[in-house]
Protein backbone atom coordinates (compact mmCIF):
# COMPACT_ATOMS: atom_id res chain seq x y z
CA UNK A 1 0.00 0.00 0.00
CA UNK A 2 3.06 2.26 0.72
CA UNK A 3 4.24 2.00 -2.81
CA UNK A 4 0.36 3.27 -3.65
CA UNK A 5 0.53 5.95 -1.98
CA UNK A 6 3.82 7.28 -3.31
CA UNK A 7 3.20 6.51 -6.80
CA UNK A 8 -0.21 8.58 -6.51
CA UNK A 9 1.81 11.40 -4.92
CA UNK A 10 4.17 12.12 -8.00
CA UNK A 11 1.27 12.17 -10.25
CA UNK A 12 -0.43 14.73 -8.17
CA UNK A 13 1.89 17.60 -8.56
CA UNK A 14 3.44 18.68 -11.65
CA UNK A 15 7.18 17.58 -11.73
CA UNK A 16 9.07 20.63 -11.80
CA UNK A 17 7.10 22.14 -9.15
CA UNK A 18 7.25 22.62 -5.45
CA UNK A 19 4.33 22.19 -3.52
CA UNK A 20 3.75 25.99 -3.22
CA UNK A 21 4.29 26.46 -6.66
CA UNK A 22 2.10 24.43 -8.19
CA UNK A 23 -0.72 25.48 -6.43
CA UNK A 24 0.03 29.03 -7.64
CA UNK A 25 0.16 27.73 -11.01
CA UNK A 26 -2.69 29.63 -13.30
CA UNK A 27 -3.71 26.02 -15.11
CA UNK A 28 -7.29 25.87 -15.69
CA UNK A 29 -8.91 22.73 -13.39
CA UNK A 30 -10.64 20.93 -15.53
CA UNK A 31 -14.38 20.13 -13.57
CA UNK A 32 -15.56 16.43 -13.25
CA UNK A 33 -17.82 15.51 -16.23
CA UNK A 34 -21.64 15.13 -15.57
CA UNK A 35 -23.85 12.00 -15.55
CA UNK A 36 -24.82 12.49 -19.12
CA UNK A 37 -21.47 13.48 -20.72
CA UNK A 38 -20.43 10.01 -18.93
CA UNK A 39 -23.05 8.34 -20.46
CA UNK A 40 -22.33 9.42 -23.47
CA UNK A 41 -18.80 8.68 -23.41
CA UNK A 42 -19.80 5.09 -22.33
CA UNK A 43 -21.53 4.41 -25.36
CA UNK A 44 -18.75 3.39 -27.43
CA UNK A 45 -17.32 1.59 -24.68
CA UNK A 46 -20.71 -0.66 -24.92
CA UNK A 47 -20.97 -1.00 -28.30
CA UNK A 48 -17.39 -2.12 -28.28
CA UNK A 49 -18.44 -5.00 -25.68
CA UNK A 50 -21.47 -5.85 -27.99
CA UNK A 51 -19.05 -6.48 -30.78
CA UNK A 52 -17.61 -9.01 -28.98
CA UNK A 53 -20.65 -10.44 -27.39
CA UNK A 54 -22.07 -11.09 -31.34
CA UNK A 55 -19.20 -10.88 -33.03
CA UNK A 56 -20.63 -8.26 -35.01
CA UNK A 57 -18.49 -5.22 -36.99
CA UNK A 58 -21.13 -3.13 -37.32
CA UNK A 59 -20.92 -2.80 -33.63
CA UNK A 60 -16.96 -2.31 -33.74
CA UNK A 61 -17.49 0.15 -35.78
CA UNK A 62 -19.81 2.62 -33.64
CA UNK A 63 -17.18 1.86 -31.41
CA UNK A 64 -14.01 2.71 -32.71
CA UNK A 65 -12.89 5.75 -34.70
CA UNK A 66 -11.92 5.03 -38.18
CA UNK A 67 -8.60 5.77 -37.77
CA UNK A 68 -7.87 3.73 -34.52
CA UNK A 69 -5.19 1.28 -33.62
CA UNK A 70 -4.40 -1.61 -31.60
CA UNK A 71 -1.18 -1.80 -29.88
CA UNK A 72 -0.01 -3.73 -26.95
CA UNK A 73 2.39 -7.10 -26.76
CA UNK A 74 0.95 -10.23 -28.44
CA UNK A 75 1.65 -13.68 -28.63
CA UNK A 76 4.44 -13.00 -30.68
CA UNK A 77 5.78 -9.39 -28.93
CA UNK A 78 4.80 -5.69 -29.81
CA UNK A 79 1.75 -5.39 -32.18
CA UNK A 80 0.24 -1.98 -33.69
CA UNK A 81 -2.11 -2.65 -36.27
CA UNK A 82 -5.17 -0.45 -37.41
CA UNK A 83 -7.89 -1.12 -35.52
CA UNK A 84 -9.64 -1.96 -39.05
CA UNK A 85 -7.12 -5.09 -39.38
CA UNK A 86 -8.78 -6.45 -35.61
CA UNK A 87 -12.33 -6.05 -37.01
CA UNK A 88 -11.36 -8.82 -39.59
CA UNK A 89 -10.93 -11.39 -36.63
CA UNK A 90 -14.82 -10.50 -35.68
CA UNK A 91 -17.04 -13.80 -37.23
CA UNK A 92 -20.36 -12.47 -37.21
CA UNK A 93 -21.41 -15.09 -34.65
CA UNK A 94 -20.76 -15.45 -31.09
CA UNK A 95 -17.60 -17.39 -29.66
CA UNK A 96 -18.87 -21.38 -28.60
CA UNK A 97 -17.83 -20.42 -25.10
CA UNK A 98 -19.35 -17.11 -24.75
CA UNK A 99 -21.59 -18.05 -21.96
CA UNK A 100 -18.47 -18.42 -19.62
CA UNK A 101 -17.15 -14.81 -20.62
CA UNK A 102 -17.26 -12.09 -18.37
CA UNK A 103 -16.70 -8.37 -19.85
CA UNK A 104 -17.37 -4.87 -17.51
CA UNK A 105 -15.39 -1.55 -18.09
CA UNK A 106 -15.28 1.62 -16.10
CA UNK A 107 -14.36 4.86 -17.18
CA UNK A 108 -11.14 6.57 -15.06
CA UNK A 109 -10.96 9.60 -16.52
CA UNK A 110 -12.78 11.97 -18.85
CA UNK A 111 -12.63 15.63 -19.82
CA UNK A 112 -14.57 17.69 -22.64
CA UNK A 113 -13.35 16.09 -25.11
CA UNK A 114 -10.88 12.97 -23.92
CA UNK A 115 -11.22 9.98 -21.86
CA UNK A 116 -9.01 6.87 -20.15
CA UNK A 117 -11.42 3.91 -19.54
CA UNK A 118 -10.28 0.19 -18.38
CA UNK A 119 -11.91 -2.74 -19.67
CA UNK A 120 -11.41 -5.75 -18.74
CA UNK A 121 -12.35 -9.09 -20.41
CA UNK A 122 -12.56 -12.12 -18.46
CA UNK A 123 -11.99 -15.32 -20.84
CA UNK A 124 -11.71 -19.00 -19.83
CA UNK A 125 -7.93 -19.11 -21.32
CA UNK A 126 -7.04 -15.56 -21.40
CA UNK A 127 -7.77 -11.90 -19.49
CA UNK A 128 -7.42 -8.99 -21.23
CA UNK A 129 -6.86 -5.51 -19.42
CA UNK A 130 -7.99 -2.94 -22.91
CA UNK A 131 -7.08 0.69 -22.06
CA UNK A 132 -8.87 2.51 -24.52
CA UNK A 133 -8.27 6.10 -25.01
CA UNK A 134 -11.26 8.08 -25.86
CA UNK A 135 -11.70 11.14 -28.02
CA UNK A 136 -14.98 13.45 -28.55
CA UNK A 137 -15.20 14.30 -32.61
CA UNK A 138 -17.56 16.20 -34.16
CA UNK A 139 -19.86 15.89 -31.03
CA UNK A 140 -19.90 12.13 -30.35
CA UNK A 141 -17.43 9.66 -28.85
CA UNK A 142 -15.39 7.38 -30.14
CA UNK A 143 -12.21 5.00 -29.08
CA UNK A 144 -9.10 5.95 -30.73
CA UNK A 145 -6.73 3.52 -29.03
CA UNK A 146 -6.74 0.23 -27.95
CA UNK A 147 -3.33 -1.01 -25.37
CA UNK A 148 -4.36 -3.94 -24.15
CA UNK A 149 -1.94 -6.31 -22.35
CA UNK A 150 -2.81 -10.12 -22.13
CA UNK A 151 -2.85 -12.27 -18.79
CA UNK A 152 -2.26 -16.35 -19.79
CA UNK A 153 -2.09 -19.34 -17.91
CA UNK A 154 1.75 -20.53 -17.74
CA UNK A 155 0.42 -23.46 -19.91
CA UNK A 156 -1.65 -21.49 -22.19
CA UNK A 157 1.22 -19.02 -22.77
CA UNK A 158 3.73 -21.18 -25.00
Amino acid sequence: MKVAYAVAALFLAPAFLSPAQASNTEEPVAKPADDAEIKAASVPLENYIKALQTGRVDYARLAFHKDARMIGNGRNGYLSIPIEEWMKGLTGTPNADEAQRKRSFRILDLTATTGVARVELVYPDVTFIDHMTLLKVDGEWKIINKLFHAIRPAAAAK
